[in-house]
This record gives structure tokens, sequence and C-alpha cells, in this order.
């Protein structure tokens, strides 16, 4: 079983209750709460030498804390982070980013993301474990998966629509037609199911 250490502010057991009973399904969980981590806390982290991912939430560690911080051996990932990541962090092995609010989702990995792939699902479940999921097999076009695949990548319409020389509304056309087969509400609930599915498969 790997580890994971979790670093979060306080009100992150109240926003998701189930965020660490999910992942501990697979991993032994260390998580430390606290509103700020202090430099000696983050080094301490960053230091251990038996964890496999470092789970950061939110604003709990301020961008300065995090420039010039040495190699990682482990995977590291940042929900909700208030600010950009330094490009130094965007390397091997993995880093993801999660951004999530009301139904907004955003998702980018870098590295080595089909390893992390099931651990990404798990944080994602987590999060929203209220939704409802409908997994029976669907049939998506060629156009719907290419834009299915860019909703994965966190990409806005108006991008999705410049890459595949189509209109925004198109776009929008097209992740209606998705929810509807995949008899889902909201492109969270889509996005979810898509990463679902490629952790089964």
């Amino acid at each position: 079983m790997g580890k994971i250490m979790l670093a979060a502010p306080h009100s992150t057991l109240d926003a998701h209750p189930q965020l660490i009973p999910t992942l501990e399904r697979g991993y032994c969980v260390e998580a430390y709460f606290e509103n700020r981590l202090s430099n000696s806390r983050l080094q301490q982290l960053w230091q251990s030498r038996d964890v496999d991912v470092i789970i950061i939430y939110g604003p709990v560690v301020a961008a300065a804390q995090l420039a010039g911080l040495p190699p990682r051996k482990f995977a590291l990932i940042f929900i909700n982070l208030p600010y950009s990541l330094p490009e130094s962090l965007s390397k091997e092995p993995m880093c993801m980013l999660l951004k999530t609010g009301g139904d907004d989702f955003q998702l980018r990995m870098w590295g080595q993301c089909e390893k992390y792939a099931e651990l990404a699902c798990q944080i994602i479940i987590g999060l929203y474990s209220f939704l409802q999921i409908d997994f029976e097999n669907i049939s998506f076009t060629g156009k719907e998966k290419e834009v299915l695949g860019m909703l994965l990548q966190g990409l806005r319409d108006d991008y999705i629509a410049r890459a595949l020389f189509i209109s925004p509304k198109t776009v929008r056309n097209h992740i209606s037609n998705m929810l509807r087969k995949v008899r889902v509400d909201s492109r969270t609930q889509l996005v979810l199911w898509a990463l679902t599915k490629q952790m089964q498969n």
C-alpha cells in the first residue's frame, strides 16, 4: 500500500468529508490540517523517504515557499491552488492541478499520468462523492471524443473550438449530446464518468 501525505486547511474535512476515506481505500493517508504550513513542516514533507504522493490543498502553502524546492521522487497534486505553479515543479514523476468550485472543474496533469490515473480518480471521486454516475456503455462520435479529450485537459470552450475548427456553439452542442448519452446533468459529472472509465480500462 502506498503512502499519501495531505496538507490542507482545517475546513477541508467539512467541505469534503469523503476525501480521506476515499483515498484510504488504496493508500495509507497521513494528514496535516493547518491553515498555513510552516517552512519546517514543508521541508519535513518534502524530505520524507516513504511517501508516494503529496497533496497540497488550497492556500495552505504560499507560492514563495514552493520556489526553489529540490527535485522530488513523489507525485505532487495541488487542489484549488490560488496561484500559478512554479515551472520547476511541473515535471516528473507527476504533477496534477485540480480546480473545483460549484459545477466548475479543471484538471491538468504532467509526467507519469497513467501511473497515477487511479489515484487521480480517487481524489475526484472523494471531492464529488455525491454525484450519481451511470457507467453503462456509451457510444460517442469521433468529434464528441475529441471534445471530451480536451475537456479532460481542463480546456475552455473557446480554445476547444479554435483547436477543432468549429464554433463554440458547436462545442456546447457536442457536450450537451454527451451529457444526454451518459445521462448526467453537468460537465463535472461527464469528466468524472470519463476518468473512471479510463481507470476501468
